[in-house]
């Protein structure tokens, strides 16, 4: 039996999946939305996010581009 349950939760999963990403050389822009959202939009799983989250993924990503033309 575990006496105690991980103490991480998504922000932690969320800052060392995006540590994982920009040391792999990932475009900060995918970074920036990651973090924004606290997920990864890709063509497999946006059928099954909401518009909602698509939309703010889509937001973030421009969101980027906007501040660093």
């Amino acid at each position: 039996m575990i006496d105690e349950e991980p103490k991480t939760g998504p922000l932690e999963v969320s800052r060392t999946l995006t540590d994982a990403m920009e040391q792999a050389g990932v475009h900060p822009a995918y970074v920036h939305a990651v973090r924004r959202c606290g997920f990864v939009l890709t063509q497999g799983n946006e059928k099954s996010l909401t518009p909602e989250q698509v939309a703010s993924w889509h937001e973030a990503m421009e969101e980027w581009f906007q501040a660093n033309p």
